[in-house]
Order: structure tokens, then sequence, then C-alpha cells
């Protein structure tokens, strides 16, 4: 009976923590990500959290620093009124190649495997972002992160 309830205790802590990657799981992510080299993907997030900053930055060290996965990463920019409300989604252009397809289900994998909510891969077409915000128009894939997702 004790057990069950330090399991719940630890279940309870980890549905409010902040999201993270520990260095460990960055590794993992990389060696997943590492043979997609070169992959361009567009990153957005949503402002307006210090939680959402936190672990955009550490998704985007993972995907754009240069002795990391070496993603070729633009940023994009702007207000939005969107559609997605919390988690981390992966967006992919209809017209993504094969590689780029493979690339974008192995990074929602890769997180996914780390504990993380992501949805996708979605077209773009989706609702995940509207208003006024700057894309790459080159980038097949896009992720956007968003508020931690509220689990009952």
């Amino acid at each position: 009976e004790n057990l069950t309830l330090q399991s719940d205790v630890l279940k309870l802590r980890e549905k409010m923590a902040d999201r993270h990657l520990t260095p460990d799981q960055q590794k993992k992510v990389v060696a997943k990500l590492s043979p997609f080299a070169g992959t361009r993907i567009n990153f957005f997030a949503m402002g307006g959290d210090s939680e959402i900053l936190a672990i955009a930055e550490e998704i985007f060290k993972v995907l754009a620093d240069p002795s990391l996965s070496k993603w070729a990463v633009t940023v994009g920019t702007g207000q939005d009124s969107s559609i997605l409300s919390s988690g981390i989604l992966v967006q992919i252009s209809p017209d993504a190649d094969d590689p780029t397809r493979k690339a974008a289900s192995t990074l929602i994998e890769a997180l996914r495997a780390e504990r993380l909510t992501v949805s996708g891969p979605l077209p773009p077409s989706h609702g995940a972002i509207m208003g006024n915000v700057s894309s790459d128009p080159l980038a097949k894939i896009r992720i956007v992160i968003a508020k931690k997702p509220t689990q009952p």
C-alpha cells in the first residue's frame, strides 16, 4: 500500500513539473535525429510562459546546435491565435519527400520516447498557427511548442 502511495505521488509530481530534456535525454534524441542532419525545420514557440521557453530552448538546442543533430533550423516569429492550446505539434507539408517525412516521424517518436506530448505529423493547414506568423517556405517540417498539457 505504501508503494502505491509513493507511485501516485511520483506520478502527480511528474504531471505538475515543468517539461525538460535532461542532458541524457538530449543525447538519446540526438542519436535518433543525427541520421537526418541537414533537414530543414521551422521552429515556433508560443510566448508568454517561462515553462514554454525553457522546453523550447532545450528542443531548439537539440535541433540547431552544430555539435548535436545538425538540423537546419529557422525560427518563426509573430503573434498567433492558435488552435493548438497545449503540447508540441509537428507539421509536415503535403509535398514533403519521403526522407523529410521519415525525419518528421523520427522527431515525433524521439520526443515521445522522452515523455513529451507531441501531436502530428499534421499538414500545415490543420489549423495549428493562425494570425500574423512568419514561417520558412523552404522548410517542409514545422514544430510548434505550446504550454504543457494539463491531464485529468
